[in-house]
């Protein structure tokens, strides 16, 4: 009988709490690396729209940060870039550059949250509806929930072996949730792929990512950090 017991444990369905602690083992992962680098592309679909975007991020400590972001939403297209050398920072638009401005404090925590918890263009497209230009800037993310975590499917996700994670975020001051899938590479535990869907004004949006390259611990030129001049 004990010869069974570890194959009959094995076969039991895994508890919430293994999804939750592989999202976080995740989530650390990126945390705690000398540089990350991700490659994406993405689609944004609901019954009215249908956008898409391309870009890279480019992440090291200190608030280092270069993101390029390419985004055609309902046929305008328009290119954005952000570049932080960790004390200043410059975001352009179309290959305009405006003016310097300081990196600000948050900002090594925004990134960690675009990159393992809400995705990239969501994260994104979050932070520009929560910016002001009459207000200082502040984390656009704080008070976002994250829970309900279940381990999904295991597939092919890529032509890569993954183990799918699902959770809900719950944004502040809203009573809409966020579901959630990530898709973790088995080998790396690092996101394949990511789709988000909410109800927003009584329509079902979906943003689903996928990586081409998502990448710790690389050699990165500090070349990459450099503002424009």
């Amino acid at each position: 009988m004990k010869l069974f017991l570890p194959l009959l444990l094995a076969a039991l369905p895994q508890q919430p709490q293994d999804a939750q602690k592989l999202f976080q083992a995740m989530e650390e992962k990126i945390r705690t690396a000398t540089a990350v680098e991700i490659t994406f592309e993405a689609k944004m679909d609901s019954p009215k729209s249908k956008s898409t975007s391309k870009g890279t991020l480019t992440i090291a400590p200190k608030g280092k940060v270069r993101a390029h972001l390419e985004l055609d939403l309902n046929g305008k297209q328009m290119k954005v870039e952000m570049v932080s050398n960790g004390t200043q920072m410059v975001t352009s638009q179309d290959g305009k550059p405006n003016q310097k401005e300081e990196t600000p404090g948050f900002l090594p925590n925004a990134m960690l949250t675009l990159t393992a918890k809400t995705g990239i263009l969501t994260g994104m497209l979050f932070g520009i509806s929560k910016g002001s230009k009459d207000e200082k800037p502040s984390d656009p993310f704080t008070g976002i929930k994250y829970g309900d975590f279940k381990l999904g499917k295991v597939e092919k996700v890529e032509g890569k072996d993954t183990q799918s994670v699902e959770y809900r975020i719950t944004i502040p001051s809203s009573s809409s949730k966020v579901d959630a899938i990530v898709w973790l590479d088995v080998k790396t535990n690092l996101p394949v792929k990511r789709q988000l869907s909410a109800s927003m004004g009584g329509e079902r949006m979906t943003i689903t990512e996928t990586y081409a390259m998502f990448r710790v611990n690389g050699n990165v030129d500090a070349k990459v950090f450099e503002l424009p001049k």
